[in-house]
């Protein structure tokens, strides 16, 4: 359970980070519009961040599955739709969608926060703060400070093919940062390492 959710943050902090850092020069070299790129990028900052916690948030429902349980998941479910739908409809109506991206961050913030707990209390007591500190925060937290220094020096060109390119390195260098921060990774380096008897104890 640790070591997937290991694994699943390496790759969603490294996206998550970079559409959110990336998210204007994407959105250009996708569509080719600069005017379309700047007013959409806000938007997409706040999904890619919301996605990147949707996407370990999952981790809980594998747990309750693989334990035969489901009861916590459906409530869950059904309290994040009930919430969900309702703020969604105001902010949209009120604030466009910026406002929809907010409560779409806002909300899968709230559950990894506040609903997870629960879950591991109930299914793995012990657990929680180490699957979030040393399995989670660290590595995304790791992955979004590569992603700030990174997008200081992502070069600006009018070449949509050379930006994509260089919005690709960015992510990959993003998730090899964040991958040093994962102990599953180097765990896994480390066999492959006395595999090949480069390392000698």
């Amino acid at each position: 359970y640790r070591q997937a959710t290991q694994m699943v943050a390496v790759i969603a902090s490294a996206a998550s980070v970079t559409v959110a850092f990336c998210a204007e020069p994407l959105l250009w070299a996708w569509t080719g519009d600069k005017i379309l790129a700047h007013q959409a990028a806000p938007i997409l900052i706040l999904y890619a961040i919301g996605n990147g916690l949707l996407a370990v948030s999952a981790f809980p429902y594998y747990l309750q599955y693989a334990k035969g349980d489901l009861r916590l998941h459906l409530i869950g479910n059904a309290v994040f739709v009930v919430m969900l739908i309702p703020a969604i409809i105001w902010a949209a109506s009120r604030y466009g969608g910026v406002g929809a991206g907010y409560v779409w961050l806002i909300m899968n913030l709230l559950s990894f926060i506040a609903w997870l707990p629960l879950v591991h209390r109930k299914f793995a007591p012990g657990l929680n703060l180490r699957w979030y500190f040393q399995d989670v925060l660290v590595i995304f937290g790791v992955a979004a400070i590569a992603g700030y220094c990174l997008s200081s020096i992502l070069p600006h060109s009018d070449s949509r093919l050379w930006l994509t390119t260089a919005v690709m390195g960015f992510g990959f260098l993003v998730m090899l940062v964040g991958a040093c921060a994962s102990s599953v990774v180097w765990l896994k380096v480390k066999m492959w390492l006395e595999q090949r008897h480069i390392i000698w104890e």
